[in-house]
């Protein structure tokens, strides 16, 4: 499909398929992209336990892309992208702009004030966290550049600095809260925020006919799913890790708990044990028959 069309298409989307997407992109990109990264990086630091050299190399590319990929999730939520099929936060903005300064309605002014305060508290040309995220996109993450050879600027060329990053995350999710708030209260906006309610159907079963109502999501609620997306991307990391460093014939696909004093952390202790006994015994005959 050609890019007009796709223009096209998208400027007649309703406000609200567009700000959702931004949210997503927000949510389940950037929050789960960056804790996902952030605890496999915490959990790899300082094991020693690989049996095969070759494998400790392959986790660590895995964990570099891991990185990699976080940066340009969290840039992506804040992308300048002028397009009318942008899905960024900051297009999102222009949009609801152009509705306040369109609208005749007194109280757009003072919605239009605190828009005008979200799209200030993200300003990647002023705000420092916003700024390292676009530098290292832009160098380093999203684009081929040699850039990094002879610009210093943040320690960008030695280290990624992962203080940044998550600052960079939080005040990009706070200004997502604080926009699906505006567009919630504001008489001019909120119209164009609300989702249709979504249509029963009727289906026939072996038990009979039954109405079934599809669930949705409120992802205006930003903040809220950010902080599950976080405990999510953790125990994703965590239980990868754990799986990845198991010995063979333990644990099973039924496993869902992974803390200390769980069932499966003590199957996984006594199998250790075992392993353990196992292999000094293996060396005490070892070094008797030497």
């Amino acid at each position: 499909m050609v890019n007009t069309e796709l223009d096209r298409r998208a400027t007649q989307a309703d406000l609200w398929v567009r700000a959702e997407r931004a949210q997503q992109i927000a949510v389940l990109e950037a929050v789960h992209g960056f804790y996902l990264a952030k605890r496999f990086s915490t959990e790899l630091a300082g094991f020693t336990g690989w049996t095969n050299e070759v494998v400790a190399d392959a986790v660590e590319a895995v964990r570099a892309k891991l990185w990699r990929l976080a940066v340009i999730d969290i840039a992506m939520v804040n992308d300048q992208n002028q397009l009318p099929r942008a899905a960024s936060l900051p297009g999102v903005l222009r949009s609801m702009k152009d509705t306040l300064e369109a609208s005749p309605d007194s109280s757009a002014t003072q919605d239009l004030a605190q828009l005008e305060r979200i799209r200030t508290a993200i300003n990647a040309d002023t705000e420092t966290p916003l700024m390292y995220v676009r530098h290292v996109r832009n160098k380093w993450a999203g684009h081929p550049s040699m850039d990094l050879r002879f610009d210093s600027w943040a320690g960008a060329d030695k280290h990624l600095s992962i203080p940044l990053l998550e600052e960079a995350l939080a005040v990009l999710v706070r200004a997502h809260q604080e926009t699906a708030d505006l567009a919630a209260r504001s008489t001019v906006l909120s119209p164009l925020f609300a989702a249709p309610v979504p249509k029963s159907t009727v289906a026939s079963t072996p038990e009979g006919t039954i109405e079934q109502f599809p669930a949705t999501v409120a992802w205006g609620k930003v903040t809220v799913f950010a902080e599950l997306m976080r405990e999510s991307a953790s125990r994703d990391a965590s239980s990868l890790l754990d799986q990845l460093t198991s010995p063979p014939g333990y644990g099973s696909s039924e496993d869902t708990d992974w803390l200390a004093g769980s069932e499966h952390a003590m199957r996984r202790a006594a199998v250790d044990r075992v392993s353990m006994q196992t292999a000094e015994k293996a060396i005490a005959r070892t070094r008797r028959g030497a």
